[in-house]
């Protein structure tokens, strides 16, 4: 069972996809792993929340 897909969609720009796929999320949800220099930020789209 394949948990979690992971590619490189640009320099720097990691994509990884969740074997999650519905009409809400596609073909899977994204979580964005930016790399560089000057450190690392996660972009995880998820509910918003308010704590």
């Amino acid at each position: 069972m394949q948990l979690t897909i992971r590619s490189e969609v640009a320099a720097g720009v990691v994509r990884l996809r969740a074997a999650n796929p519905s009409p809400m999320t596609g073909s899977g949800t994204n979580t964005y792993v930016l790399h560089g220099p000057a450190g690392v930020v996660v972009i995880d789209p998820g509910p918003a929340r308010a704590s």
